[in-house]
């Protein structure tokens, strides 16, 4: 059974640009609702097949590694607010500690 709830195409360690004031990390994630043809992330609208997959608890064990010196997980792709398992994912990474800021097209 694949319990996957966020299908996470790549997390980035660290990151200075994403999140305004904090040191972050990211991830990516597959799917979209929109065909942008000027889309910088065209892989992460389709997930092909074959296409890996983070799983989440890799991201849980990066978080708890590096806690103290980065604040925040910025959640990208993608459209990130298309999958059900979001706010549960959120809520994990807030338990750790960690501020959130969600990247969105703002149509879900």
């Amino acid at each position: 059974m694949n319990r996957l709830r966020v299908p996470i195409a790549r997390l980035l360690k660290m990151s200075l640009r994403d999140y305004p004031g904090r040191l972050c990390s990211k991830v990516y994630v597959y799917g979209c609702n929109f065909r942008c043809p000027y889309c910088p992330d065209t892989g992460l609208v389709f997930r092909q097949q074959g296409g890996s997959v983070v799983p989440e608890v890799d991201v849980y064990d990066h978080l708890y590694r590096v806690r103290g010196y980065v604040t925040g997980l910025c959640i990208g792709g993608g459209e990130s607010t298309l999958h059900n398992g979001l706010l549960g994912f959120i809520y994990r990474v807030k338990s750790l500690g960690y501020a959130v800021k969600l990247d969105t097209n703002g149509t879900r």
